[in-house]
């Protein structure tokens, strides 16, 4: 019901639902995984790839810097035209006075655009603020004939904040706690269609031609909140699957290379050259021959 706010009002936890927008952020996440390069994908270690997304679409909480907080005073006129202590004939239109403005600016960690998210637990009598960059804008104006106790007012704004921004972390935490398990299972999901769709089309065996249309190389999208992650490193060239050597074919291979060498106790040929113990000194004779 809050979702078209002006956040011009000043209201803070009110534009958004974050439990919504946590629900976004994971399909833009899945979306990103389907719409990857299938040889980006298959040529990328699925653990690297996982780090990258969880770097990327973890949510950081605020953190109000209140060790750093400044603050700023200037003589300004105030409209008091609001004001039901003084007698004013015509509240249609600004009446003017001598006052004060005082801002006090708190210099803030995490993501901004929680400011504006409602948690699943929140208040009626959301306290207002300005957002500015990385600092939050507690703005008063004073006439000048009813100073306020300005110290007051920032510890009791502050509190409320304070208050939503708890309401907030326990969603936060889990979405960044169960992140890694969804990335890894969209990037397995995907990769297991794409090895079956690549080792039916070396079973063709037939030349693949690579559509006019498919990407040649990966572009990163941007993201606004935080630094940009990018992709590990990896080629685009065409997967090529590992061949699957038949059980039958091996036996046939191991019972063969069994009978050569053995009764005189020379070292096959295919051995020369070899170090005793070596991977390649391991295989049957008719295993390291070029096929």
């Amino acid at each position: 019901m809050f979702g078209t706010i002006d956040k011009s009002k000043r209201l803070l936890f009110v534009t958004h639902d974050l439990d919504h927008s946590i629900r976004v952020t994971l399909q833009k996440m899945q979306q990103e995984v389907e719409g990857l390069d299938e040889n980006r994908l298959l040529n990328t270690p699925p653990e690297d790839l996982k780090h990258y997304l969880v770097e990327k679409y973890g949510i950081t909480p605020i953190t109000l810097q209140r060790d750093q907080w400044y603050a700023d005073h200037e003589d300004v006129p105030v409209d008091v035209r609001h004001d039901p202590m003084r007698w004013i004939d015509d509240r249609s239109r600004p009446v003017m006075v001598a006052g004060e403005r005082v801002e006090v600016r708190i210099p803030f960690e995490g993501e901004s655009e929680l400011f504006y998210a409602k948690a699943n637990t929140y208040s009626l009598n959301p306290p207002r603020a300005v957002i500015e960059k990385n600092e939050v804008v507690l703005r008063y104006d004073t006439p000048a004939d009813q100073p306020r106790d300005i110290r007051a007012l920032v510890e009791q704004t502050l509190k409320e904040i304070e208050q939503h921004l708890g309401w907030q972390r326990p969603m936060i935490d889990t979405h960044n706690q169960n992140l890694p398990a969804a990335a890894g299972q969209s990037i397995h999901q995907r990769r297991e269609r794409q090895l079956a769709q690549s080792q039916r089309a070396e079973a063709l065996g037939i030349s693949i031609r690579r559509r006019a249309d498919a990407p040649k190389t990966y572009a990163l999208p941007t993201i606004r909140r935080k630094a940009i992650p990018t992709l590990p490193p990896t080629t685009t060239a065409q997967f090529k699957p590992e061949p699957a050597l038949a059980m039958e074919l091996y036996e046939h291979i191991s019972e063969s290379g069994s009978g050569h060498g053995a009764r005189d106790g020379a070292q096959p040929r295919c051995l020369q050259g070899h170090e005793r113990g070596s991977p390649a000194a391991a295989l049957p004779c008719a295993a390291q021959r070029p096929v």
